[in-house]
Formats: C-alpha cells, sequence, structure tokens
C-alpha cells in the first residue's frame, strides 16, 4: 500500500511539473498541497507525579490523531507571504498554521481539539528542517465515567515539516491544565509529546 502511495505521488508530481513548467512548485506541494489532511502517531511521556488515585500513573502512552490546515503561507515560488519582520533585525518570519485533533492514552483517555502556529526562519525556508511551534486548546479527559475538561498550551520544535511522511516530527513540552473541580481530581499535568505525520 505505501508504495501505492508513493508511485500515485510520483506520477502526481511529474505531471504537474509538466504541466506548470518548473521544478520550483516541488516545495510547495510536497509542504502545503501534499498536507492539507494529515494522519499523525506518536507517544507522550508524563514529567510529574500525578497525585490523583482516579487515574494511570503509567508516564508513558501512545498518540494518534489528524490534523487540517496549511503548513507554509508562501507565494508559488515559496517566498514568504506574507512575512512578519523581527525587531531590530533584517531577519523575517513566515507561519503556517493547523487544527489538530489528537487522541492520548496516558493517564486517562483523553482527546484534545486545538489550534498550531509554525513560525519558520526565514533563512531555513528553502530546507524546511526546523520550525517553532505554538499551540493551544482543549482537553477532554475521561475513565469510569468520570470525566475531567480542561484546556492545553504547549510549544515546541517541528522538523523536516516540508516532507509529508514519517520523519515529518513535532517535539512539544505540553501543559495539560485542568480546573480545580474535576472528577478525575486532575490538576496541571506536563507531558513531552513526539508526534510524526504519515499522510
Amino acid at each position: 500500500m505505501r508504495l501505492l502511495r508513493i508511485f500515485l505521488l510520483s506520477i502526481m508530481i511529474c505531471g504537474s511539473l509538466k504541466a506548470e513548467g518548473g521544478w520550483e512548485k516541488v516545495p510547495h506541494m510536497l509542504g502545503n498541497w501534499f498536507q492539507i489532511a494529515s494522519f499523525h502517531y506518536g507517544f507522550s511521556t508524563d514529567l510529574n507525579k500525578i497525585d490523583s488515585n482516579k487515574v494511570a500513573k503509567d508516564r508513558f502512552g501512545g498518540i494518534i490523531g489528524a490534523s487540517v490546515g496549511w503548513n507554509f503561507f508562501v507565494d508559488n515560488h515559496f517566498y514568504l507571504k506574507p512575512s512578519i519582520d523581527i525587531p531590530f533585525t533584517y531577519e523575517n518570519v513566515g507561519i503556517g498554521a493547523r487544527i489538530k485533533y489528537l487522541y492520548m492514552d496516558t493517564y486517562a483517555p483523553t482527546h484534545s481539539v486545538g489550534g498550531v502556529l509554525y513560525i519558520h526562519p526565514e533563512e531555513l525556508m528553502g530546507l524546511g528542517l526546523i520550525h517553532l511551534i505554538i499551540g493551544a486548546g482543549a482537553n477532554f479527559s475521561e475513565k469510569y465515567n468520570l470525566k475531567a475538561n480542561g484546556a492545553y498550551i504547549e510549544v515546541g520544535l517541528g522538523l523536516l515539516k516540508m516532507i509529508p511522511l514519517l520523519v515529518n516530527t513535532d517535539i512539544t513540552y505540553r501543559a495539560n491544565i485542568y480546573g480545580k473541580s474535576n472528577d478525575l481530581d486532575l490538576g496541571t499535568i506536563h507531558s513531552l509529546n513526539f508526534v510524526w505525520t504519515f499522510f
């Protein structure tokens, strides 16, 4: 199945290049068009001790999910558009944005829905190597019919966002924040997440 996807992807790229007459379209196609909708998998590890006796004490769990968005806001030649000037420098950064859903099974089965902003340093745009990640959203946790709703914020690094297969990685620190009164007696849970994209 993977070979079939790669074959079809190759045909689409070659046909588009022939029709539009240039290899300059390749980064735009790989970084954006082939990743409008993506699937994700990975793992999460909790960094702090959880005081609640109503949830698992596992510090390690799996992640699956999906997202939609545009990784690089650029023109057809892959130049930053719009770009944001960094004060007191001659440097610019570009941006990208996605809406992301993740299901995590660590301290309690948790559904999270939120937004991610990618910040791309201009000097690394052509290679698509390293990107800053800032995200926020809502958490919905449930175990044994006990529920806890909260929010999360995350920061981290994205690696190789240009590539739509397997090596495209988000490494983020996440703070899962729950209110004082919830059925699972959860407070703030700190975690480190590793999430890969596989189309």
